[in-house]
């Protein structure tokens, strides 16, 4: 197996971790990702839940697509900055505004 390979499945698993454990994700500098739990839509289909956080420059926090998490993960993005854009792409991600 390629080490190419290797980073993807165990990129996969690290994600898997972490949706279940609500862990905040560095993937660049000042961008980071939280998988939330999968939630349930109509017919019993199940869609992933993901946010993304991004600190600007003047140090306060960009928030794509808020999910449920818990006191652990908030306090992790409250000491990243204060938050001061929010934002729910659509009407399937204003739930946990």
């Amino acid at each position: 197996m390629n080490s190419v390979v290797l980073k993807i499945i165990f990129s996969d698993t690290l994600i898997n971790i972490a949706r279940k454990l609500f862990i905040m994700l560095n993937l660049k500098e000042n961008i980071y990702i939280i998988d939330g739990e999968k939630n349930k839509a109509a017919l019993g289909f199940h869609f992933p839940t993901r946010m993304v956080v991004i600190k600007l420059s003047d140090e306060t926090l960009f928030v794509w697509s808020p999910i449920a998490g818990n006191d652990a993960v908030f306090d992790e993005i409250d000491a990243l900055g204060p938050v001061a854009h929010l934002v729910a792409p659509n009407h399937l991600h204003h739930m946990h505004l």
